[in-house]
């Protein structure tokens, strides 16, 4: 370890930016309070004052503490809570897209009814700023990476899309709905409402580690209780008169939900393949 004592403005400066400049892919803190201290924390990549510091250098700052410790800037856990949230969500968004661009002589799913399937996901994933994260993530400070949202989303959203297209093969073979104007368009629907609400609750148990979830590493039980019961919720939607009215669907047939059982199953299995073969790709997964 190296300490430096009586530094000025610029040598201060000197030496983060010789940190920064140094390689190995750290991120460098500056904390300070005084006028001397300002250019310092200008190029820190966290740059920290304290509510008693001076007016510039709290100017130059993103964080101020305003406790005499460090232990209030300790976000590591709600900074991977937010990427994974953020990554569940571009990714599931962008299999919906994929999926309602398939070509199919009816409307798979109507407005109304993806609006509601994205409340519920929405709702369900209220509590994962509270959620368990891998010791591993939080034994480095980790940066914001768009790059990194982008290629997981690109790279998982179509994944998600497989299953809607079974479900879509469902509906056209065993159930015989090719046709716009076949009264069992809302039965082919509400099954894609199902399966997809659904599998996007399983994705907040897959997506939030990077190992086998249950066995490797646990969600956090708020997380499990939420998702038990919206899932509960979508399959009672179909069999509340009232709200499937106004959603216009109608009540599933029995053997759709062996297909369900059949098509979760093979969806968790496919999304961990998935998931072990982009974290060798890409050496990251949070």
């Amino acid at each position: 370890m190296v300490h430096y004592f009586r530094k000025g403005p610029h040598q201060k400066l000197q030496v983060m930016e010789g940190l920064r400049s140094g390689g190995g892919g750290g991120v460098v803190a500056f904390l300070g309070d005084g006028v001397n201290d300002a250019l310092a924390i200008r190029v820190a990549d966290v740059e920290i004052s304290v509510d008693l510091g001076t007016e510039i250098a709290k100017e130059a700052a993103n964080v101020i503490l305003l406790e005499k410790n460090l232990d209030v800037i300790a976000h590591r856990v709600l900074f991977i809570n937010t990427i994974k949230y953020i990554k569940m969500a571009t990714s599931s968004n962008f299999n919906n897209v994929f999926s309602v661009l398939a070509w199919l002589p009816y409307q798979p799913i109507q407005p109304l009814q993806l609006l509601f399937q994205n409340l519920l996901y929405d709702s369900s994933q209220a509590t994962i700023p509270w959620d368990n994260v891998d010791p591993e993530y939080l034994a480095a400070p980790t940066t914001w990476n768009a790059r990194s949202i982008a290629r997981f989303m690109i790279f998982l959203g179509p994944t998600y899309s497989v299953f809607d297209i079974c479900t879509f093969l469902i509906n056209w073979y065993p159930f015989g709905i090719r046709d716009q104007h076949s009264t069992l368009v809302p039965l082919a629907q509400t099954n894609w409402f199902l399966e997809g609400a659904i599998t996007q609750l399983f994705i907040i148990q897959l997506l939030q580690t990077g190992k086998i979830p249950i066995i490797q590493s646990r969600v956090s039980v708020s997380i499990v209780a939420l998702t038990t019961l919206v899932s509960g919720i979508v399959f009672a939607i179909p069999y509340i008169p009232k709200l499937s009215a106004v959603l216009g669907m109608s009540r599933p047939k029995p053997e759709f939900y062996g297909f369900l059982a059949a098509m979760v199953m093979g969806y968790v299995i496919l999304v961990h393949i998935v998931k072990v073969i982009y974290q060798h790709m890409f050496k990251e997964w949070l």
